[in-house]
Protein backbone atom coordinates (compact mmCIF):
# COMPACT_ATOMS: atom_id res chain seq x y z
CA UNK A 1 0.00 0.00 0.00
CA UNK A 2 1.44 3.98 -0.63
CA UNK A 3 0.05 6.98 -0.08
CA UNK A 4 -1.35 9.02 -3.42
CA UNK A 5 -2.30 12.38 -3.69
CA UNK A 6 -5.02 13.69 -5.66
CA UNK A 7 -4.60 17.21 -6.58
CA UNK A 8 -8.31 17.39 -7.85
CA UNK A 9 -10.03 16.54 -4.74
CA UNK A 10 -7.27 17.29 -2.45
CA UNK A 11 -7.15 13.99 -0.82
CA UNK A 12 -4.90 11.25 0.05
CA UNK A 13 -5.72 7.45 0.10
CA UNK A 14 -3.65 4.16 0.51
CA UNK A 15 -4.12 1.67 -1.69
CA UNK A 16 -2.14 -0.81 -4.29
CA UNK A 17 0.67 1.17 -6.74
CA UNK A 18 -1.73 0.38 -10.03
CA UNK A 19 -4.26 1.85 -8.42
CA UNK A 20 -2.86 5.26 -7.61
CA UNK A 21 -3.77 8.30 -10.58
CA UNK A 22 -2.08 10.65 -9.03
CA UNK A 23 1.02 11.21 -6.94
CA UNK A 24 3.21 8.94 -4.84
CA UNK A 25 4.11 10.83 -2.07
CA UNK A 26 5.99 10.07 1.34
CA UNK A 27 4.98 9.75 4.60
CA UNK A 28 6.19 13.60 5.52
CA UNK A 29 4.37 14.81 2.13
CA UNK A 30 1.43 13.25 3.83
CA UNK A 31 1.58 14.92 7.35
CA UNK A 32 2.12 18.37 5.84
CA UNK A 33 -1.21 18.17 3.50
CA UNK A 34 -2.82 17.00 6.20
CA UNK A 35 -1.51 19.94 8.45
CA UNK A 36 -2.37 22.32 5.54
CA UNK A 37 -5.86 20.83 4.89
CA UNK A 38 -6.67 21.25 8.73
CA UNK A 39 -5.71 25.14 8.63
CA UNK A 40 -8.05 25.60 5.55
CA UNK A 41 -10.93 23.83 7.32
CA UNK A 42 -10.32 25.86 10.83
CA UNK A 43 -10.13 29.11 8.50
CA UNK A 44 -12.72 28.39 5.98
CA UNK A 45 -15.34 30.54 5.28
CA UNK A 46 -18.73 29.32 5.79
CA UNK A 47 -21.33 28.62 2.49
CA UNK A 48 -23.77 31.49 2.25
CA UNK A 49 -25.79 30.25 -0.27
CA UNK A 50 -28.56 27.91 0.29
CA UNK A 51 -28.53 24.17 -0.83
CA UNK A 52 -30.95 23.41 -3.63
CA UNK A 53 -32.53 19.95 -1.22
CA UNK A 54 -31.91 20.88 2.56
CA UNK A 55 -32.19 24.91 2.33
CA UNK A 56 -30.84 26.44 4.99
CA UNK A 57 -30.08 23.80 6.71
CA UNK A 58 -26.53 22.88 8.02
CA UNK A 59 -24.78 19.61 7.38
CA UNK A 60 -23.92 18.11 10.77
CA UNK A 61 -22.42 14.52 9.35
CA UNK A 62 -22.02 12.75 6.06
CA UNK A 63 -21.59 8.78 5.52
CA UNK A 64 -22.28 6.70 2.84
CA UNK A 65 -24.86 4.35 1.86
CA UNK A 66 -26.14 2.60 -1.27
CA UNK A 67 -29.65 1.70 -3.23
CA UNK A 68 -30.98 -2.13 -2.34
CA UNK A 69 -34.55 -1.84 -4.08
CA UNK A 70 -36.50 -0.47 -7.06
CA UNK A 71 -38.72 1.76 -5.05
CA UNK A 72 -35.72 3.85 -4.20
CA UNK A 73 -34.74 2.11 -0.86
CA UNK A 74 -31.37 2.70 0.40
CA UNK A 75 -29.32 0.75 3.75
CA UNK A 76 -26.53 3.00 5.50
CA UNK A 77 -25.85 2.69 9.45
CA UNK A 78 -28.07 3.77 11.97
CA UNK A 79 -25.46 5.60 13.87
CA UNK A 80 -24.89 7.78 10.37
CA UNK A 81 -28.63 9.04 10.07
CA UNK A 82 -28.66 9.89 14.35
CA UNK A 83 -29.76 12.57 15.13
CA UNK A 84 -30.27 14.20 11.78
CA UNK A 85 -33.56 16.37 10.86
CA UNK A 86 -33.22 15.76 6.94
CA UNK A 87 -31.44 13.16 4.94
CA UNK A 88 -29.72 13.60 1.09
CA UNK A 89 -28.42 11.09 -1.10
CA UNK A 90 -25.85 13.07 -3.45
CA UNK A 91 -24.22 10.61 -6.21
CA UNK A 92 -20.67 11.38 -8.15
CA UNK A 93 -22.84 12.86 -11.05
CA UNK A 94 -23.96 15.86 -8.58
CA UNK A 95 -27.89 14.12 -8.16
CA UNK A 96 -28.93 15.03 -4.82
CA UNK A 97 -32.38 13.73 -3.20
CA UNK A 98 -34.12 13.71 -0.08
CA UNK A 99 -35.07 11.23 1.73
CA UNK A 100 -37.22 9.55 4.85
CA UNK A 101 -36.32 7.20 7.42
CA UNK A 102 -38.30 3.80 6.93
CA UNK A 103 -36.39 1.98 9.31
CA UNK A 104 -33.67 1.94 12.07
CA UNK A 105 -31.83 -0.19 14.16
CA UNK A 106 -29.31 0.76 16.53
CA UNK A 107 -28.55 -2.71 18.27
CA UNK A 108 -27.42 -3.85 14.61
CA UNK A 109 -26.32 -0.33 13.46
CA UNK A 110 -28.25 -0.33 10.37
CA UNK A 111 -30.95 2.01 8.65
CA UNK A 112 -33.15 1.80 6.11
CA UNK A 113 -34.46 5.38 4.03
CA UNK A 114 -36.20 5.53 1.04
CA UNK A 115 -36.41 8.34 -1.64
CA UNK A 116 -39.38 9.28 -3.69
CA UNK A 117 -37.67 8.70 -7.22
CA UNK A 118 -35.85 5.71 -8.72
CA UNK A 119 -32.92 4.28 -8.69
CA UNK A 120 -30.35 5.00 -11.16
CA UNK A 121 -28.72 1.10 -10.04
CA UNK A 122 -29.30 -1.48 -7.42
CA UNK A 123 -26.51 -3.36 -5.80
CA UNK A 124 -26.67 -7.07 -5.99
CA UNK A 125 -25.80 -9.05 -3.24
CA UNK A 126 -23.66 -11.93 -3.87
CA UNK A 127 -25.39 -15.48 -3.50
CA UNK A 128 -22.80 -17.74 -1.59
CA UNK A 129 -20.39 -14.77 0.38
CA UNK A 130 -18.33 -17.75 1.24
CA UNK A 131 -17.06 -18.92 -2.04
CA UNK A 132 -15.76 -15.20 -2.32
CA UNK A 133 -11.74 -14.49 -3.82
CA UNK A 134 -11.34 -13.12 -0.23
CA UNK A 135 -8.27 -11.14 -1.41
CA UNK A 136 -10.17 -9.08 -4.23
CA UNK A 137 -12.45 -7.08 -2.03
CA UNK A 138 -13.50 -3.68 -2.06
CA UNK A 139 -15.45 -0.62 0.07
CA UNK A 140 -16.67 2.18 -1.93
CA UNK A 141 -18.17 5.14 -0.08
CA UNK A 142 -17.20 8.52 0.67
CA UNK A 143 -14.58 8.91 3.19
CA UNK A 144 -14.12 12.33 4.89
CA UNK A 145 -10.50 13.62 5.28
CA UNK A 146 -11.17 16.87 7.24
CA UNK A 147 -13.91 17.60 4.91
CA UNK A 148 -16.68 15.17 2.87
CA UNK A 149 -15.33 14.08 -0.47
CA UNK A 150 -17.91 15.15 -3.31
CA UNK A 151 -16.54 11.39 -5.17
CA UNK A 152 -17.02 8.66 -4.02
CA UNK A 153 -13.33 5.96 -3.46
CA UNK A 154 -12.61 2.56 -3.65
CA UNK A 155 -10.53 0.88 -0.96
CA UNK A 156 -9.12 -2.40 -2.01
CA UNK A 157 -9.91 -4.99 1.10
CA UNK A 158 -8.86 -8.68 1.81
CA UNK A 159 -10.42 -11.67 4.37
CA UNK A 160 -9.96 -15.52 4.72
CA UNK A 161 -13.19 -16.50 2.50
CA UNK A 162 -14.37 -18.64 5.32
CA UNK A 163 -14.64 -15.52 7.88
CA UNK A 164 -17.32 -14.48 4.93
CA UNK A 165 -19.32 -17.57 5.54
CA UNK A 166 -19.75 -16.70 9.22
CA UNK A 167 -23.29 -16.67 10.99
CA UNK A 168 -22.50 -14.10 13.57
CA UNK A 169 -23.28 -10.79 13.11
CA UNK A 170 -20.12 -8.77 12.65
CA UNK A 171 -17.14 -9.90 10.73
CA UNK A 172 -13.53 -8.23 10.16
CA UNK A 173 -11.73 -7.29 7.05
CA UNK A 174 -8.28 -5.84 6.23
CA UNK A 175 -8.68 -2.49 4.55
CA UNK A 176 -8.60 1.59 5.24
CA UNK A 177 -11.46 2.62 6.60
CA UNK A 178 -12.10 6.12 7.88
CA UNK A 179 -14.90 8.06 8.83
CA UNK A 180 -17.56 8.55 6.03
CA UNK A 181 -17.12 5.18 5.48
CA UNK A 182 -20.02 4.02 7.57
CA UNK A 183 -22.65 2.66 5.28
CA UNK A 184 -20.43 2.16 2.22
CA UNK A 185 -21.05 -1.48 1.02
CA UNK A 186 -18.47 -4.23 1.35
CA UNK A 187 -17.79 -5.73 -2.22
CA UNK A 188 -16.80 -8.91 -3.79
CA UNK A 189 -14.37 -9.22 -6.90
CA UNK A 190 -17.49 -9.19 -8.90
CA UNK A 191 -19.02 -5.79 -7.31
CA UNK A 192 -21.86 -7.60 -5.55
CA UNK A 193 -22.45 -6.72 -1.73
CA UNK A 194 -20.74 -8.94 1.14
CA UNK A 195 -21.71 -6.88 4.13
CA UNK A 196 -22.04 -3.06 5.40
CA UNK A 197 -18.99 -1.12 6.73
CA UNK A 198 -19.48 -0.23 10.17
CA UNK A 199 -16.71 0.92 11.59
CA UNK A 200 -12.56 0.63 11.99
CA UNK A 201 -11.18 -1.14 14.57
CA UNK A 202 -10.53 0.66 18.42
CA UNK A 203 -6.71 1.04 17.90
CA UNK A 204 -5.95 2.11 21.08
CA UNK A 205 -8.23 -0.72 22.84
CA UNK A 206 -5.85 -3.46 20.76
CA UNK A 207 -2.51 -1.81 21.28
CA UNK A 208 -2.90 -1.61 25.12
CA UNK A 209 -3.91 -5.46 24.59
CA UNK A 210 -1.73 -7.05 22.35
CA UNK A 211 1.13 -3.83 22.46
CA UNK A 212 0.63 -4.15 18.35
CA UNK A 213 -0.27 -1.18 16.79
CA UNK A 214 -2.99 -2.19 13.89
CA UNK A 215 -4.80 0.73 11.98
CA UNK A 216 -6.12 -1.44 8.58
CA UNK A 217 -8.94 -3.71 10.06
CA UNK A 218 -12.33 -2.66 9.36
CA UNK A 219 -16.17 -4.25 10.74
CA UNK A 220 -18.40 -4.74 8.76
CA UNK A 221 -22.08 -5.69 9.17
CA UNK A 222 -22.53 -8.92 7.85
CA UNK A 223 -24.44 -10.51 4.71
CA UNK A 224 -26.38 -12.84 7.05
CA UNK A 225 -27.38 -9.53 9.16
CA UNK A 226 -28.11 -7.39 6.80
CA UNK A 227 -30.55 -9.97 5.13
CA UNK A 228 -32.40 -10.26 8.22
CA UNK A 229 -32.41 -6.65 8.63
CA UNK A 230 -33.93 -6.08 4.77
CA UNK A 231 -36.38 -8.98 5.50
CA UNK A 232 -37.76 -8.06 8.49
CA UNK A 233 -38.78 -4.27 6.62
CA UNK A 234 -40.04 -6.54 3.18
CA UNK A 235 -37.04 -5.40 1.47
CA UNK A 236 -36.09 -8.24 -1.42
CA UNK A 237 -32.81 -8.08 -2.34
CA UNK A 238 -31.30 -8.89 -5.64
CA UNK A 239 -29.48 -11.89 -5.39
CA UNK A 240 -26.55 -11.88 -8.22
CA UNK A 241 -26.75 -15.06 -10.35
CA UNK A 242 -23.92 -17.24 -10.40
CA UNK A 243 -20.99 -17.53 -11.67
CA UNK A 244 -19.97 -13.96 -11.34
CA UNK A 245 -16.87 -12.98 -13.80
CA UNK A 246 -14.37 -11.29 -11.78
CA UNK A 247 -13.58 -7.69 -12.47
CA UNK A 248 -11.13 -5.26 -12.29
CA UNK A 249 -10.73 -3.24 -9.22
CA UNK A 250 -11.71 0.18 -11.95
CA UNK A 251 -14.73 -2.26 -12.71
CA UNK A 252 -15.53 -2.64 -9.66
CA UNK A 253 -15.36 1.33 -8.64
CA UNK A 254 -17.43 1.83 -11.97
CA UNK A 255 -20.23 -1.07 -11.25
CA UNK A 256 -20.52 0.58 -7.95
CA UNK A 257 -21.52 4.24 -9.00
CA UNK A 258 -25.01 3.11 -9.92
CA UNK A 259 -26.08 2.56 -6.73
CA UNK A 260 -23.53 3.90 -3.94
CA UNK A 261 -24.77 7.44 -2.59
CA UNK A 262 -23.47 9.89 -0.38
CA UNK A 263 -25.58 10.44 2.96
CA UNK A 264 -25.89 13.55 4.41
CA UNK A 265 -27.26 14.62 7.65
CA UNK A 266 -28.40 17.97 8.28
CA UNK A 267 -29.82 19.68 10.87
Amino acid sequence: MIACYDAEREIVTHTLPDLCRGEVISAEREAALAAARRLRIQSGVQETTADPVAGTRRLIGTGSGFYVGSGGELLTNAHVVDHCGLFTAASDDGDKLALHLVASDARQDLALLKADAPPPGIAAFSAAPGRSDGARLAVVGYPAYGLPTRLSTLSPARIDPIRLATASDRVEFRGEVRHGNSGSPLLDEAGNVLGVVHATIDTPKVFRATHTLVTDIGVAISWTAVMRFLAAHSVTPVIAAGPQRGLSLEEVHAKSRRFVVQIGCWQ
